[in-house]
């Protein structure tokens, strides 16, 4: 396999064909990076809502025209902020759960921007306690009265434990407000020292089945976690990649440089981002192939940056029907919704800084 990951040749069952594209203008206050986002249906409309959570504002887009609806606008300080927003999760228009990672608070909001609710989620000194990280990678779940947290952050980023039980989901009884931890790392990741990056956990949510679902960038296995907290472990592995190595294998060393650990991630293929699209029942595994020294290092904002990356395609049993590659310097793969319409990824397009533009596809048989 070509260093540069050039030549990623993934099994060829299935396609993703473009039928279209779908954009949502910017305003000039809001950036098309670092935003997060999710795509809303209630019995009357269709929404794609973008949180800038540099100026604390919900923009709620129509999804058919593209247009923006309606703005809310979140105070930070006083009697009704929340603080900097950094995640949400639209359950209803009038129970819009919003994070804030900076003071590790949970409130409940209507359409007005008032608070309804809320919920300190590092207050009650629990020996797991991690500070919850949401993101497009690993938004909220809601399960009937409870709320799901990503809490990864392993405390073992640089040295080698056999024995950790370190618990990597928050979950937050939102009748009682209690909390509690369950779920810990794969037992691969007592055999090296990983460092921060390759401990990201990322998460996803089948509705349907009512499972959470967790991907790691070392493991080649996907796992699903049901109600009563089992985990089922199903094999979801790319084609061009084997094992990931670790940082070390020695019982403990000093973090490396910054730019050493970004490198030694980005030189090897690892695991992203997983999703489920509960309109065609299919789960989406991203992976990353390797990048070489000399894009790396190159200092161009895209080839230094981004690497070339598939996406893994398994059915509704969980069974690998193939694998798409997506080709370099065109998309976002983590970021990604779906509805009727097909399978949304959203475009790179570094240059174009008015729109957000999303290509549609649909999976199709590869003749």
């Amino acid at each position: 396999m070509n260093k540069n990951g050039s030549n990623i040749e993934p099994e060829n069952e299935i396609k993703f064909k473009k039928i279209g594209e779908k954009i949502f203008p910017l305003d000039s206050l809001t950036s098309k990076m670092g935003n997060y986002f999710q795509y809303f249906e209630n019995d009357t409309s269709k929404y794609f809502v973008l949180m800038n959570k540099f100026n604390n504002d919900l923009i709620f887009y129509d999804y058919e025209t593209g247009n923006s609806q309606f703005y809310i606008n979140m105070e930070k300080n006083g009697p009704n902020g929340v603080g900097d927003v950094s995640g949400l999760l639209v359950h209803s228009l009038d129970s819009i759960f919003i994070y804030s990672y900076n003071n590790g608070l949970l409130h409940i909001i209507d359409s007005s921007g008032k608070i309804k609710n809320k919920y300190n989620l590092i207050s009650d000194g629990h020996r797991y306690q991690v500070r919850p990280y949401i993101s497009n990678t690993t938004p909220m779940v809601k399960i009937g009265n409870k709320l799901l947290l990503n809490s990864f952050g392993s405390r073992l980023k640089y040295s080698k434990s056999s024995d950790s039980n370190e618990k990597l989901i928050l979950e937050l009884d939102l009748y009682d407000r209690s909390v509690n931890y369950f779920f810990e790392y794969p037992k691969m990741y007592s055999t090296g020292i990983w460092g921060t990056a390759l401990h990201f956990m990322y998460n996803s949510y089948n509705p349907i089945e009512k499972k959470f679902i967790v991907s790691f960038p070392i493991d080649n296995n996907i796992y699903l976690i049901g109600k009563n907290r089992k985990s089922e472990k199903y094999l979801a592995k790319s084609s061009f990649i084997d094992k990931v190595k670790p940082l070390s294998t020695a019982n403990k060393i000093d973090p490396p440089p910054t730019v050493e650990e970004s490198y030694f991630l980005r030189s090897q293929p690892t695991y992203s981002s997983i999703h489920f699209d509960e309109f065609s029942q299919m789960y989406y595994r991203v992976a990353y192939n390797s990048m070489n020294e000399e894009d790396f290092y190159s200092g161009d904002l895209i080839k230094s940056r981004f690497r070339d990356a598939s996406i893994i395609v398994l059915n509704s049993k969980l069974k690998k029907i193939g694998e798409v590659n997506l080709g370099k310097y065109v998309y976002h793969p983590n970021y990604q919704f779906y509805n009727k319409n097909g399978i949304h990824i959203m475009k790179l397009a570094i240059e174009d800084e008015d729109n957000l533009v999303f290509d549609i596809f649909k999976l199709s048989k590869d003749e």
